[in-house]
């Protein structure tokens, strides 16, 4: 992850844990006490808890290089509905994103796979029309997998998300924590500017 490479390099001395939860998991562990700061998609709302900072997330198609809606900059979601959907699982953010529109269009979709995996949804990408779906937040920064390209779905279809950093409103953090929360506000505010 870069933005911990980058911190460690300003601040060596600092170590610290990252752990990966559900939503409900990550505000819990916030509440007993058991972390200082949570990254959030869309986070339920809870009046101990507050925003340091927040990033619009909105949704992204991904597809092959080669697929014919690879050259739109911009799809809406009635564009990917013509091609099969790799669609993610049920419980995933982007499946709640996905769930009004997919509703409304269902009877013109055709479902190639559902899974929780988005390495799963990019494999099956490969040479193919399938559409699979991420936030942007989800897209490798690294081009691991430069045969795949990733389009933003139109706000007019699929509304973004936020991405949250938060942290317990009566809890006094570190200064490493503080310090820590600042890096990851910035990185939230580049994602904004990005988007």
């Amino acid at each position: 992850m870069k933005l911990q490479n980058t911190f460690r390099a300003q601040y060596p001395g600092v170590s610290f844990a990252v752990n990966v939860a559900k939503h409900a998991d990550a505000i819990r562990a916030l509440l007993a006490f058991e972390v200082d700061l949570a990254i959030i998609v869309a986070p339920p709302h809870h009046p101990d808890v507050i925003d340091l900072a927040i990033s619009e997330q909105p949704l992204v198609a991904a597809m092959h290089n080669r697929h014919p809606l690879a050259q739109k900059t911009t799809l809406r979601f009635s564009d990917c509905v013509q091609y099969p959907l790799v669609i993610p699982a049920p419980g995933l953010t982007t499946r709640e994103m996905l769930e009004p529109a997919l509703h409304n269009a269902a009877s013109e979709i055709q479902i190639a796979a559902e899974t929780n995996s988005y390495e799963i949804m990019r494999g099956m990408l490969h040479h193919s029309e399938n559409i699979g779906f991420v936030i942007s937040t989800g897209m490798p920064k690294e081009r691991i997998h430069e045969h795949i390209v990733y389009k933003t779905i139109s706000a007019l279809d699929i509304r973004p998300v936020p991405l949250v950093c938060a942290q317990l409103k009566s809890r006094g953090i570190s200064v490493a924590a503080a310090r820590f929360s600042n890096c990851i506000a910035e990185e939230l505010n580049e994602m904004t500017h990005e988007t």
